[in-house]
């Protein structure tokens, strides 16, 4: 008992230093991050939702090493005993073992390792840089920095809107709108492009005025504090550089006062005086580009964290309690007409990223096909060793009974070796390759050979991933469980025996994880064959197809493991016996019978999901800017 809880705890200690771990920088922030990289943690690169599932995934995989190392300190001196020379006085490793519910680590292996994963990792730099490379795949499958990235480079090819009518200032002060028409006059004969230089000065006031002056209503304002030493930063430069750009152009509040221009030919002096200005203007048209970038990445970060959203609230809800009921004046009617035309303005520039954006970047889908898939394998899995499975037992054990709960146990360990291992694998390589932008959706590739490279790469990772940890699962089992020691030809034994025995079954749950992938591509295609008015009929023929092929996957696995093993028998088999057929038909049934379930729900969930978004979008999209 003292084992299993020296066990937990170690995994106790680890998950309560991940997360501090999980949150340091672990990507190279170029030259879009660096003025930026001192002020934007990790967990504020992408929505809270998103930085929990990758820390859950790289807290997961801290402690499937953490476990694995503990197995493995105690099952290493019995792989090869013979190599081992002046060991022969030691005693035997798998003596606590034999002590009743010992699991064959002892809690000083157990505390031992956490503290070294924990403490001595940052230290030590193979551990180091093992970390640092976990950390930074954990990163890229959240999108962490890419998907901010990508979306701010989105909006720098767009310009902002800031044509008014009339007295409309837009929320923005008049001060603002000065010193704009005034810029533009003073750098049309000084920069190189000089349309750029205004757009950025646009943006930099209308963002500045909106968003960090707080003059336009946003969504989540109790989740803005943790934006604020961003905020004053590039409040700061602005102030600087409003600065700068008024000593250059001698600009006065209330009225500009012009520069004088010379006339005549130029001199020689004259000449180079003009091309120093010319470039020392370049480097102040730089710093207001590199501000406007910086400006752009605020805005994704408020479009990642729902800051800004298509439906605000206060067009559903009144702006103040004490007017509600009350006849607006008409400074409250001119606010709020500034407050709605400045959320128009501010919703057409982010569009990109948040209206159309959506139908050019397709949700993953990552979060809830995991989710769904381990849920629904492990309840048919649960439910066929209840039933199903009681027979089956009986057929490959010879008739000796068994308990439920070490069916459930056996069932659950082949279905996660064999079928969750492969999905998480395909589907983190398809979530990977979406936020980097190289993914091909395969339904809508130009020609089958385009995506033809992924999906081998995606079946043979899932493969040889799954297959590796069953090969260690079983070294693990004959060391320790029944305190065998074996040299370098009983080591491939064991791979042989593992690998015979396990891939076909595995390499069954990773054409499963494929097709898995193949149903996400095709909702995010919009695929005819799911587009039915009633999305069950969609779903019923994506699984029954699967089911189909699962279970034509099911019954070739089987019989060719039955088959070898007939061979290999003492005596050998001449052919197959009817324990051989029933373990088949029970293989087909069982394979066909979680491709079918895990298809249908997981069509059904993410197909209503899709309608329910767009279905709720469509009002706001639709509705006429006032």
């Amino acid at each position: 008992m003292s084992e299993i809880a020296a066990l937990f705890f170690g995994a106790t200690i680890i998950v309560f230093f991940s997360y501090e771990r999980f949150n340091r920088a672990s990507y190279d922030a170029g030259s879009r991050l660096e003025r930026l990289i001192t002020m934007l943690s990790p967990d504020k690169l992408r929505a809270r939702r998103v930085v929990l599932q990758a820390w859950c995934l790289y807290t997961t995989a801290l402690l499937l090493i953490y476990v694995l190392s503990c197995a493995y300190v105690e099952v290493l001196p019995e792989i090869d005993r013979t190599q081992l020379a002046g060991a022969s006085n030691l005693p035997d490793s798998s003596d606590e073992s034999k002590q009743s519910g010992s699991i064959g680590i002892p809690p000083g292996v157990s505390l031992g390792v956490a503290l070294i994963l924990v403490g001595l990792a940052p230290s030590v730099p193979i551990l180091k840089r093992f970390e640092n490379w976990l950390r930074q795949t954990a990163h890229r499958l959240a999108g962490i920095p890419t998907r901010v990235l990508s979306n701010s480079e989105e909006l720098r090819t767009n310009a902002i809107d800031l044509k008014v009518e009339g007295d409309e200032k837009l929320l923005i002060p008049s001060g603002y709108w000065e010193r704009r028409e005034h810029y533009k006059k003073a750098t049309s004969d000084q920069l190189t492009a000089p349309s750029d230089f205004a757009n950025d000065i646009d943006l930099i006031f209308a963002v500045t005025a909106w968003l960090i002056d707080r003059r336009l209503k946003l969504s989540n304002v109790d989740m803005r504090e943790k934006f604020q030493l961003l905020e004053d930063e590039l409040r700061n430069r602005k102030d600087v550089m409003i600065l700068e750009l008024d000593e250059r152009t001698n600009f006065v509040l209330g009225g500009a006062v012009s520069t004088q221009t010379s006339s005549g030919p130029a001199t020689a002096d004259e000449t180079a005086t003009e091309e120093l200005k010319r470039r020392s203007w370049e480097r102040v048209a730089s710093d207001v580009n590199n501000l406007a970038d910086d400006l752009c990445v605020l805005l994704a970060l408020y479009v990642e964290h729902g800051f800004i959203q298509i439906d605000p609230v206060d067009q559903v809800e009144p702006r103040s309690k004490g007017i509600a009921r009350a006849v607006p004046t008409t400074a409250v009617r001119q606010s709020a007409r500034q407050q709605d035309l400045a959320r128009a303005r501010l919703l057409g520039f982010v569009w990109p990223i948040l209206g159309d954006g959506l139908n050019k970047i397709q949700p993953s889908n990552t979060t809830p096909a995991l989710f769904w898939s381990t849920i629904l394998i492990f309840i048919v899995t649960l439910v066929w060793s209840y039933w199903p499975g009681l027979y089956e037992m009986e057929l490959r054990w010879m008739g000796v009974p068994s308990t439920g709960y070490q069916r459930a146990g056996d069932y659950l360990v082949v279905a996660f070796n064999g079928f969750m291992i492969p999905m998480l694998i395909a589907v983190a390589l398809r979530d990977a390759g979406l936020q980097s932008k190289t993914w091909i959706n395969i339904w809508r590739a130009p020609h089958w050979t385009a995506s033809l490279p992924q999906i081998l790469m995606m079946l043979a990772l899932a493969w040889f991933s799954a297959i590796f940890i069953v090969i260690a699962i079983n070294f693990w089992n004959v060391a320790i469980t029944q305190n065998q020691g074996f040299d370098r030809n009983g080591s491939f034994d064991v791979v042989r025996t593992a690998f015979e025995a396990d891939a076909l079954f595995i390499l069954r749950g990773s054409i499963f994880a494929v097709l898995v992938v193949l149903l996400l591509d095709g909702i995010s295609a919009q695929l005819p064959s799911l587009q039915k008015q009633k999305t069950w009929r969609s779903s019923l023929l994506w699984a029954s197809r699967v089911a189909v092929i699962m279970g034509a996957l099911g019954f070739c696995a089987r019989t060719i493991r039955s088959i070898v093993a007939a061979r290999v028998a003492e005596p050998p088999r001449p052919g197959l016996d009817a324990i051989d057929f029933g373990l088949i038909f029970y293989s087909t049934v069982y394979s066909a019978l979680i491709g079918f379930v895990v298809v249908f729900f997981l069509s059904e969930v993410l197909l209503n999901q899709r309608q329910g978004k767009r279905y709720s979008l469509i009002p706001n999209i639709t509705k006429p800017a006032e």
